[in-house]
This record gives structure tokens, sequence and C-alpha cells, in this order.
């Protein structure tokens, strides 16, 4: 009797962590889909066409949206790269490259110490 009881517990305990991990992962990517869908209102034209952005920053957009089914937003970003893409290819010039700062502790970093 003792061993059912504690199998039905073990269940029961098993089957609530379950169903508790997805909600807290839906509400992350619910917040990080509000969050680009503001930044996308506050950046957006007056015709609302897809603001000018870092091709990284183009690829996030559209993953957090793909990945919340916003199959018409993410479009609009995915677009939006490729016509940068084909901007660089018709004018004949590469991007602009972002130098990156040297990691923490890179003893070749900028060290004002010495």
């Amino acid at each position: 009797m003792l061993k059912k009881i504690a199998v039905a517990l073990s269940l029961s305990l098993l089957i609530i962590v379950q169903t508790a991990a997805p909600s807290a992962a839906q509400s992350a990517s619910e917040t990080a889909l509000a969050a680009v869908r503001r930044s996308d209102a506050s950046a957006a034209g007056r015709n609302g066409n897809v603001p000018k952005l870092t091709p990284a920053e183009h690829m996030r957009r559209a993953a957090v949206y793909l990945a919340n089914r916003a199959f018409a937003e993410a479009r609009a970003h995915w677009q939006a790269l490729a016509d940068d893409i084909d901007a660089w290819e018709r004018d004949r010039r590469l991007p602009t490259a972002q130098p990156l700062p040297p990691p923490p502790g890179d003893p070749f970093g900028e060290d004002e110490e010495f």
C-alpha cells in the first residue's frame, strides 16, 4: 500500500514538473515577442516598413517571430535582409565591419595599466 502511494506521488510530481516547464518557456517566448513587436513599432517608418537594422538584428527578430509562429513578420525581416544582400551585390560593396572588443582577460587586448 505504501509503495503504491509513493509511486502515485512521484508520478503526480513528475506531471506537475513537466506541465510547469513549458509555461515558463512559453512566457519567456511571449515576452521576447512582445519586446520585438514594440521595437519594430517604435522604429518603423510612417508607412510601416521594417526599420533599417544590422543583419544580425534582422536575423534575431526573424527567429523570435518564427518561434512564435508570426510568419508574416518573420518574412518581412528575412526580406529586408535579402534586400540588403541584393544592394551589396548591386553596388559591389561589403557591409562595414564592426570591430569586436577583446574578451575579458585577453593578454593582447588594450590594457591601460602597462
